[in-house]
């Protein structure tokens, strides 16, 4: 299931990147600039789950023809890590600090600083401890972050986007799938998969 959901996420990452520069009508510098960071980070953030799930992936950086799909050899994992960065360098030059509350689960300068600290962790290279410490550090400073005063209260499904929450993905509890209709799942599936019983 996450390798199909994350490819498709890619393939639409990779689709807008490939179109956005084709003359939208309406579409001004700035949101131009934040559709390209956002999906980058998007990739990024697929990318890291795939190589971490699986380490040889398929790197696909743009839509290619359906018919090449089964033939793309996959890539050494250190160049999907080096893909990852990349693509989150690119997209905090682009992204904003903050967003609305109206916009609240897009994506900020924060989350793909903090996704990029942890992307140079997990590739586990003592040397670059500093460089993802760094990256922490920049999000743990911000003023846009912090902890909150009752740490139950970080549960709550009335608080969410909190000033702890640094990415947070909607999710559903109101779907009605059942087990024998897997893909239709919009929700978290690891609550019901490793959650507590009763």
């Amino acid at each position: 299931g996450f390798w199909s959901k994350y490819y498709t996420g890619i393939y639409r990452a990779n689709l807008l990147l490939q179109k956005i520069n084709a003359g939208i009508p309406g579409l001004t510098d700035a949101v131009k600039t934040r559709y390209i960071a956002e999906s980058k980070f998007l990739r990024a953030y697929y990318y890291f789950g795939l190589v971490r799930l699986f380490k040889n992936v398929p790197l696909f950086t743009a839509p290619i023809p359906m018919a090449d799909v089964y033939t793309v050899l996959q890539a050494k994992p250190e160049d999907v890590w080096a893909q990852v960065e990349k693509d989150l360098k690119d997209a905090i030059a682009g992204l904003p600090s903050v967003v609305p509350t109206t916009e609240n689960g897009r994506v900020t300068k924060g989350a793909a600083q903090a996704l990029l600290g942890k992307a140079i962790l997990y590739q586990n290279n003592t040397a670059r401890m500093a460089e993802a410490a760094n990256y922490f550090e920049q999000v743990n400073t911000s003023p846009n972050y912090g902890l909150l005063s009752d740490f139950a209260s970080i549960f709550s499904p009335d608080n969410k986007f909190n000033k702890e929450s640094i990415f947070e993905i909607y999710h559903t509890e109101t779907q009605k799938a059942d087990w024998g209709f897997w893909n239709a799942f919009l929700g978290n599936l690891y609550v019901n998969e490793i959650g507590p019983r009763s």
